[in-house]
């Protein structure tokens, strides 16, 4: 009996063993996946900053005729401007995009009326860097007591919240905030959302989307104040 214990025993222990080392191969095979995955990711990285860089010198530095077929002006009226933007007017080097190319990005736009897309390939920049989604406010309608109608009633009349949704890029919900009147505005609803210990957070260089009835600043894109934008100027397969 004692003899047979010692056998289950020796054979749980070598299945243990072999459970664990099959375990490691396993570690081993994915940490030398990731290891690749990490080069390969680092390289490309590595190459599209020299690509994009060679681009800015070829454009601002290789001569003035480049220099003002791409920008409207010489090499030295272009390293003037960006000296005179960074001094005077506060223009700073964040870290991931230099003076030089933020001018040059922003001239080659106004110089050639460049879409930014077309502005994406050439100076070798993802569209979606930064992007988190988009935020928006709709109205819920609700019951309340008769003594607080009043406060919940929009401008057509109807008692309902002010809700405030955030999605992400996979269009799921990360974030909702409802409880406020049906008249306050778009702006009180998303300054209760980000002043809230527990509220809206926006990592630093990161931006929502945003309607008119949202401010243009800080962690928030919205359309400029009287000026019209063409749903058929980015006419696409996908829903707008």
């Amino acid at each position: 009996m004692r003899f047979c214990n010692k056998i289950l025993s020796i054979h749980i222990l070598l299945i243990c063993l072999a459970t664990v080392r099959l375990w490691l191969i396993e570690c081993e095979e994915k940490e030398a996946q990731m290891r690749a995955l990490s080069q390969s990711t680092l390289e490309s990285i590595l190459d599209t900053i020299s690509k994009r860089s060679i681009e800015i010198q070829c454009i601002t530095r290789e001569s003035d005729e480049n220099c003002i077929n791409e920008l409207r002006m010489d090499r030295n009226t272009c390293a003037c401007l960006c000296e005179l933007l960074q001094t005077r007017g506060g223009l700073l080097n964040d870290g991931l995009v230099t003076i030089e190319e933020q001018v040059a990005i922003f001239l080659n736009i106004l110089a050639h009326h460049k879409k930014n897309r077309c502005i994406q390939v050439r100076f070798y920049r993802s569209r979606e860097k930064g992007f988190l989604e988009a935020i928006n406010g709709t109205y819920i309608e609700v019951n309340v007591l008769d003594s607080d109608r009043p406060r919940y009633r929009t401008r057509k009349g109807n008692i309902a919240m002010n809700v405030l949704g955030v999605c992400n890029r996979d269009m799921n919900f990360v974030y909702v905030l409802a409880g406020l009147e049906g008249p306050a505005t778009d702006s009180r609803v998303l300054r209760d959302a980000i002043t809230r210990h527990n509220g809206l957070k926006i990592p630093v260089g990161n931006y929502y989307l945003a309607d008119g009835g949202y401010i243009n600043g800080e962690g928030f894109s919205a359309p400029y104040r009287s000026t019209r934008y063409h749903l058929q100027g980015h006419n696409t397969s996908e829903p707008q």
